[in-house]
């Protein structure tokens, strides 16, 4: 009896195997099994949510899906932290398909957490850009709020009593920490003239278990606007059960 049990544990892990195209490790070429780095990345873009997406670690597509209202879920970093994106396009009749290549991009060494935005390549119709942000918990911890400026304006920046200057294509992190949930004033300003001139004022909710993330983007319509997007602590690292991720515009 054990022996019959253990031929149909074999049988049935093999169907598994065979049956799942988005398996995370793969054998690498040289017949070895790839061993991610430690570490994990997210994906987010200001714009359309991106579909049919995957990269590779070894030779082993992984799949992964993001949008522009919250930070998608972790996926693992490959061995030599290089992101190779592409893009699977259906044919005609929906049976067959071809990968186009996206994009490609090199994580730092010393980053494990980072996020990734994924934008449009103005230079290259059907490419896209892809800026990573180091968002290890040790440089971005909860009761912080990072902004981070797409544009090619000076933005001055008050958060209660903390003032600061974030230049063009800059990001600047600032510690807020507090026992309680606090209401922090809001208020984002640019120089006309010689003077100050608000474009953003809000009161955001911070909790000390929370940390926000802030985009500064000039959209199509001329205007300046601001993408903020909120996560629980809960949510910074990887784990077994999937993230849960609060996002807010």
């Amino acid at each position: 009896m054990h022996t019959i049990l253990r031929k149909i544990s074999v049988l049935v892990l093999a169907a598994l195997c065979l049956a799942s195209p988005r398996l995370l490790f793969a054998q690498a070429p040289d017949g070895n099994p790839e061993t991610p780095r430690e570490g994990s990345f997210r994906l987010i873009t200001l714009e359309a949510a991106m579909e049919d997406w995957y990269y590779l670690i070894g030779n082993t597509k992984v799949f992964v899906t993001f949008s522009a209202s919250a930070k998608s879920e972790h996926y693992p970093l490959p061995k030599d932290g290089v992101l190779y994106f592409y893009r699977e396009i259906p044919d005609a009749t929906g049976k067959h398909s071809r990968s186009e290549r996206m994009g490609v991009l090199s994580v730092h060494a010393q980053w494990k957490y980072p996020l990734v935005l994924v934008a449009a390549d103005p230079e290259q119709k059907g490419k896209y850009v892809f800026t990573p942000y180091n968002e290890d918990p040790a440089t971005f911890p909860a009761g912080s709020i990072r902004l981070i400026n797409h544009t090619k304006e000076r933005i001055q920046v008050k958060l209660s009593d903390q003032t600061a200057t974030v230049e063009p294509q800059q990001v600047q992190t600032l510690s807020l920490k507090s026992s309680e949930l606090q209401v922090v004033d809001v208020e984002l300003s640019v120089n006309r003239d010689g003077k100050p001139r608000p474009i953003y004022q809000r009161g955001w909710e911070l909790e000390s278990s929370m940390r926000i993330t802030v985009f500064i983007v000039k959209g199509s319509d001329g205007y300046i606007h601001v993408c903020r997007l909120r996560e629980n602590e809960t949510t910074f690292l990887p784990h077994r059960s999937g993230t849960r991720v609060v996002g807010s515009r």
